[in-house]
């Protein structure tokens, strides 16, 4: 069966008290020039992921640059998420992931899918690794 590909409201990590403990943990993983920060707890539902993006001031002053970095990270999300969602819910955990660029180039979307990729394949390998703990 196909899986949609969307990125609806209820994936989207908006509370600021989520996002301060997300960064008050700093737990992250760094693939050049993503960097993503996440938080791992027991879900009541059957998996659920939530995610965030950005881009620092500090490297782009245009915020039209800025905005098509975060659109350029959310499709790459979007299209590539499945796996990790499929695992979220296998394993009955709510994860918070918040994406950060961390580059003064701008960079094309076929790379940005790349980073992505490697970002989540990743994660997904340090979560297996954190359970068998």
């Amino acid at each position: 069966m196909l899986q949609k590909n969307t990125y609806p409201r209820d994936e989207k990590l908006k509370s600021r008290k989520a996002i301060n403990h997300l960064f008050l943990q700093r737990k992250y993983i760094n693939v050049f020039p993503v960097r993503v920060f996440y938080c791992i707890s027991d879900a009541t539902t059957a998996g659920n992921v939530q995610t965030g993006f950005t881009c620092s001031k500090k490297y782009f002053k245009h915020a039209v640059k800025r905005n098509l970095i975060k659109r350029r990270m959310r499709e790459a999300y979007r299209t590539q998420k499945h796996e990790l969602l499929d695992w979220a819910a296998s394993e009955h955990k709510k994860i918070d992931l918040f994406f950060l660029y961390s580059d003064n180039v701008l960079i094309d979307f076929v790379d940005m899918q790349s980073k992505i990729f490697t970002t989540l394949q990743k994660l997904i390998h340090q979560f297996d690794k954190q359970k068998k703990l």
